[in-house]
């Protein structure tokens, strides 16, 4: 296995599995968004942020929801 490989799965603490993601679903659901693929791009884009480190609980999964969601009613961002 690469080093640089090794590295990353100890500094993201995944040596023992991927972590379960802070956002679900429901809490999307319970943002205001309608039940779609969408509620699934967002958990995705959320918890991708998680494994990179800069999201370490529920309320801060949360805070990023609502950003992308903030992003792309206001259609700063290329839809998901």
């Amino acid at each position: 296995m690469q080093e640089w490989f090794r590295e990353k799965i100890q500094q993201l603490d995944l040596e023992q599995g991927a972590p379960p993601p802070f956002l679900l679903g429901r809490h999307v659901l319970n943002l205001g968004i309608k039940p779609g693929p969408r509620v699934g791009q967002v958990v995705s884009a959320v918890y991708e942020q998680q494994l990179e480190g800069t999201i370490h609980s529920l309320e801060e999964a949360l805070v990023a929801a609502r950003q992308i969601l903030n992003s792309l009613e206001c259609g700063s961002l290329t839809p998901l």
